[in-house]
């Protein structure tokens, strides 16, 4: 049946082809709109993601240093460390309501329409919450470095490593059941690696120690490397899954 409809749409573009546009280029540099410049588009990307969204960021952050607060209280002295870990894979919960945003309310054919690609949208929010991502990674790592004795360094790969591991999952999982959502894929593997994460620093603290730091670097350049796959296919296809 498919490629009954693929025949018949060959057939109609050979029978209402349209003619040659004449002068397109010229026209097209002779054409004058606005122009506005790559940090300007992200500015006003950046009005466009959702209040609620920024708001769960700062609120992950607090939650983080609360958590820790109170497991440090209780006398858990990796205590700050496990809450952050536990605590800010849900960034890629986030990532991922915002992104699939469009989807969910019905906008593709209206986004596509617009001046700028869906893609080139997609792209500039994923990196603007991605540079949220990072800035709370990097307010983690200080207030673990204050309350331990766990370095700076080896902080960026213990708070990277499960949020790059969530992502990489979300994305797996909803590519081979596109019924799903990702928000709530991705979500839901927050929920289950925030328990993991404590379970693991109380159980297992061998594993964050500088003998095995190796380990965690090994594993970041993994992911961060299926992750960039990831990102690229889900770019080339955006288009061809909202129209599909």
């Amino acid at each position: 049946m498919r490629k009954k409809k693929e025949i018949l749409k060959i057939k109609l573009e050979k029978v209402y082809s349209p003619p040659t546009p004449e002068r397109k280029g010229e026209f097209l540099q002779n054409l004058s709109y606005p122009q506005i410049s790559f940090w300007e588009f992200l500015r006003i990307q950046a009005f466009y993601i959702g209040k609620l969204v920024w708001a769960g960021n700062i609120f992950l952050f607090c939650a983080g240093v609360f958590l820790g607060k109170f497991l440090m209280e209780k006398g858990f002295s990796g205590g700050m460390l496990a809450a952050f870990c536990a605590v800010l894979p849900f960034v890629v919960a986030l990532l991922a309501g915002e992104v699939s945003k469009s989807t969910r309310f019905g906008m593709q054919e209206l986004e596509l329409s617009a001046r700028y690609r869906m893609e080139q949208v997609m792209l500039a929010r994923m990196f603007l919450l991605s540079g949220a991502a990072t800035l709370l990674i990097l307010g983690g790592c200080i207030f673990i470095s204050w309350n331990s004795m766990v370095g700076m360094l080896p902080c960026i790969f213990y708070l990277t490593v499960p949020l790059l591991l969530n992502a990489v999952s979300s994305l797996w999982i909803c590519r081979r059941i596109p019924s799903l959502e990702i928000r709530d894929v991705s979500l839901g593997i927050s929920a289950g690696m925030a328990g993991l994460q404590i379970f693991a620093m109380e159980r297992m603290a061998w594993m964050y120690e500088k003998a095995y730091l190796i380990f965690w670097v090994g594993m970041l350049l993994v992911l961060t490397v299926v992750l960039t796959r990831q990102v690229k296919q889900y770019r080339t296809n955006l288009e061809g899954y909202v129209w599909n």
